[in-house]
């Protein structure tokens, strides 16, 4: 008999997901909601059979305290299918990881669904529902059995169809006496862009009860929760239920009541750090791309104000190291809503009476407008390679030449500076129609000025391309917005230094202590910081992210230019 039999009605699975449900993300899982069963990823028989085979046992690889698990096998070959099923029973692959004796997997499961064009290609996973790899699907299944030798039990998880729906497929399947089946929602052809098709698994379901009432039937696709779960299982007249993607919306996705819409900014960052921990101390060979742990962002790093900004970095951190300290530093940012005059511990004195505010990234989004002039440029010339946004985003703060000498750096180029610069100006001035003015940006610059504060712009770029910018973004002439304007024309030192942020608050009788400075790079707070202003906010709608603009010296992090309206009841009037 299944061991499978002794699970509760409906049972729940977490799903094998290549790249994601290794040991690490399991045994996170396990620690908020764990379901019934776990499933490895899908390893490859013919690879494990290889020379290969140790670069493969990754993904095999499980801890003592993982009880539940079920290791998922896809291939060709079915005497590799026999041998490995052979190696998981008598337990010489969890010895070979390394587990002490009595530890293994509590089951074997065949995917005949994955439908990845290149296993597909190879005739292999959801190609074995073709009718004419019947022959070839069976004697996997065969293979395999007798490989584990009643040890342990047998299942195949799969889909509908390949092109069609085919309940010929299942027919066969049930046909073989296995203890488990899992029916993935839709067909091969289907990939996931449309709902999964609960009826068709309800059809199974009758099919099961006729020819293999014995076999578990586990139904799979689109389900968010235990509860959606519990209920389509009733519904549709399952034994269990698997959830994959909900498990990414919700990590206590298993749980009777999840908690997680509940969990605060710190609580959800300290599950994304107990993961990166526990990612850095399992694969300390690096035996897993850093890639892995980084997509894990979105499932913690959302629901909050800042998250956004935090995902932007936490997705381009290049090792285990980077994260965590992003991680601290975002727990170092303050909303602005949380600005108190009369208790803040920074420099600022009695009132504000100036701000100095970026351009680019703080009052006008250029985004599409930066980034494809750079690209635009850098295709002409043959450097598609260098043309990618994360590059080009790291290098920017100062004026165009000394950017595209940052982006050129390290590459072998005979090509001019001020040419390139001159280029991209032009291409630039075809591209004005994708500049677009923040929310608010007029509204805010308005009401500080009828509030008698003094503004002042500084900006990387020159006086030109700051004119044709804010006309571009359908704003008034910046010096008629603006009590002091500073830009590249001006014989200033550029940022970081803080020489254009003393020059602009001489100009408007103002002492650093009684100024603000907002802007988006970490360039901006750094030369706040050095100019010794009283209060530096970072905008995080920015090309600069909350690790940058902290790192700089931000003091507090704003979402968008409707945060500064907090801090108008303080201006000098």
């Amino acid at each position: 008999m299944s061991s499978y039999q002794a699970l509760t009605n409906p049972f729940f699975v977490l799903a094998p997901m290549d790249d994601v449900t290794d040991t690490v993300f399991r045994q996170i899982v396990a620690s908020t909601a764990p379901p019934d069963l776990f499933f490895t990823e899908f390893v490859n028989v013919d690879g494990l059979m290889s020379p290969g085979r140790a670069k493969l046992l990754k993904k095999l690889r499980f801890v003592a305290s993982e009880k539940t698990l079920v290791a998922q096998l896809w291939g060709l070959r079915p005497e590799n299918f026999r041998a490995v099923a052979e190696q998981i029973a008598d337990g010489t692959i969890a010895r070979e990881l390394g587990l002490p004796a009595g530890c293994n997997y509590v089951g074997v499961d065949l995917n005949m669904g994955c439908p990845a064009k290149s296993e597909v290609q190879n005739g292999a996973c959801s190609a074995l529902i073709k009718l004419e790899n019947r022959e070839l699907a069976n004697d996997i299944i065969e293979a395999t059995r007798e490989g584990l030798a009643g040890r342990l039990p047998l299942s195949v998880k799969t889909r509908l169809g390949f092109s069609e729906v085919d309940m010929s497929w299942f027919e066969f399947l049930l046909a073989k006496g296995l203890d488990m089946l899992t029916v993935h929602g839709r067909t091969r052809k289907e990939m996931s862009k449309v709902p999964a098709h609960w009826d068709l698994i309800g059809q199974v379901s009758k099919l099961r009860s006729r020819i293999a009432p014995q076999t578990l039937l586990v139904g799979n696709g689109d389900v968010i929760n235990r509860p959606h779960g519990e209920a389509l299982a009733k519904q549709y007249g399952l034994d269990g239920i698997m959830i994959g993607r909900g498990i990414f919306q919700d990590p206590y996705a298993f749980a009777a009541e999840s908690p997680w819409e509940h969990k605060t900014k710190p609580e959800r960052m300290a599950l994304y750090r107990r993961q990166t921990e526990l990612f850095a101390q399992t694969w300390q060979n690096r035996e897993r791309n850093i890639k892995t742990l980084n997509r894990f962002c979105k499932v913690y790093i959302n629901g909050f104000d800042g998250a956004s900004a935090l995902r932007t970095a936490l997705m381009f951190a290049d090792n285990t190291q980077q994260i965590l300290e992003l991680l601290d530093n975002s727990k170092r940012a303050r909303p602005l809503a949380s600005f108190k005059l009369t208790e803040y511990d920074g420099a600022m004195s009695d009132a504000i009476k100036a701000v100095v505010f970026d351009s680019d990234g703080t009052l006008l989004d250029t985004h599409e407008f930066v980034f494809e002039g750079f690209k635009t440029v850098l295709r002409r010339h043959g450097l598609e390679h260098l043309a990618n946004d994360q590059y080009i985003r790291q290098r920017l703060g100062k004026p165009v030449p000394e950017t595209y000498q940052q982006i050129l750096a390290g590459h072998n180029s005979d090509l001019s500076i001020e040419a390139l610069a001159a280029e991209q100006d032009t291409v630039q001035d075809g591209l004005v129609g994708r500049i677009k003015p923040y929310a608010h940006a007029e509204d805010i610059l308005r009401r500080w000025k009828t509030a008698g504060v003094k503004l002042c712009l500084f900006t990387s770029g020159n006086q030109r391309m700051i004119k044709r910018n804010f006309a571009g973004a359908h704003l008034p002439d910046p010096y008629e917005l603006f009590d002091a304007i500073i830009t590249a024309d001006d014989d200033i030192a550029r940022k970081p230094e803080p020489d254009a942020v003393l020059e602009l608050l001489s100009r408007v009788a103002v002492d650093p202590a009684n100024a603000v400075v907002v802007g988006d790079h970490a360039f901006d707070m750094i030369a706040a910081k050095r100019a010794q202003v009283g209060l530096k906010v970072g905008m995080l709608h920015g090309f600069g992210t909350a690790h940058e603009l902290l790192t700089g010296g931000a003091d507090f992090l704003a979402d968008d230019l409707a945060s500064l309206e907090r801090l108008i009841k303080f201006a000098a009037h």
